[in-house]
């Protein structure tokens, strides 16, 4: 079978107990790209995950509020991994949580993601992922979650109970009560 022989380093994430490959994964496979050519994010994508760092360092209580990033992993249950560009808990969440070399077993506040390393072949349609994915960490306990696309230029709101809403990068989004981002105004 295919996937016993996909090394476990071009898994991204799993779902269900079923691998999700990193996009481009079959041209590593073929010799055609080297792994890190699809582990990379784009120009773009590296500058928005960056400004919106450093916006949220600059603006959240530095006692209240932890800020992850660089992919960083949550273990939702038993064969369930999904990984976050942007994580943020309550530094309250995190007084007596043991760090360790495992993927976090607790849920951030909220999940920030802009686009999907994530090879999508296996889903009806792209949305398909996204909507899963953001299912997955709502139910997980995730209470805010941001998809920036850069292709689009779009932004999808998602929080447990509400609609979600899809609007333009130049709509401002609370990420905490008195705090907006604009992701149009960060990339000027």
């Amino acid at each position: 079978m295919l996937i016993k022989t996909i090394p476990e380093a071009l898994i991204y994430e799993m779902a269900n107990g079923k691998p999700i490959y990193y996009r481009g994964y079959k041209e590593v496979l073929e010799k055609r790209k080297k792994i890190e050519e699809i582990m990379s994010c784009s120009s773009l994508q590296a500058l928005l995950i960056a400004r919106i760092i450093k916006f949220l360092n600059r603006s959240l209580d530095d006692n209240l509020w932890e800020v992850f990033t660089n992919e960083m992993g949550v273990q939702i249950k038993k064969g369930v991994t999904r990984a976050c560009d942007i994580a943020i808990f309550e530094k309250a969440q995190l007084a007596d949580y043991q760090y360790n070399d495992k993927l976090f077993s607790l849920a951030p506040k909220i999940v920030i993601e802009v686009d999907t390393k994530a090879d999508m072949e296996d889903e009806t349609t792209p949305l398909d992922y996204y909507f899963k994915k953001t299912q997955e960490l709502l139910d997980f306990g995730v209470e805010k979650l941001l998809w920036i696309t850069t292709e689009s230029q779009k932004i999808m709101l998602a929080m447990p109970n509400h609609d979600w809403i899809t609007s333009d990068w130049n709509t401002e989004v609370e990420i905490v009560p008195n705090l907006k981002l604009n992701v149009a105004e960060l990339i000027k």
